[in-house]
């Protein structure tokens, strides 16, 4: 289930939390102690954000050594639709 916690932050119960700065371009993807910075493509003057599906996902230091396997990087990148979606925003992955 997720939850708006403030105005531009969701939370799921499944243990991540979306910063949403689509704006400037990009998501902040929070699970425990780590954090991805993601990149997402707003289209502008329209609530709809792109979401590349070949979006390369690393954390932030100082756990960027960590590996992200494919399976996890989109169940990721279908997290950050899924909480656009539940914002408002029209969301899709599309092809890069």
């Amino acid at each position: 289930m997720l939850r708006q916690i403030l105005f531009n932050r969701v939370r799921s119960d499944g243990g991540y939390t979306v910063k949403l700065r689509i704006f400037k371009g990009f998501v902040e993807y929070r699970e425990q102690d780590h954090v991805a910075t993601i990149p997402v493509n707003p289209l502008i003057g329209q609530l709809m954000v792109h979401v590349l599906e070949t979006t390369p996902i690393v954390w932030n230091e100082p756990y960027s050594s960590e590996a992200i396997d494919e399976e996890r990087r989109r169940k990721i990148l279908d997290r950050i639709v899924e909480v656009l979606r539940f914002r408002g925003c029209t969301a899709r992955l599309v092809a890069g």
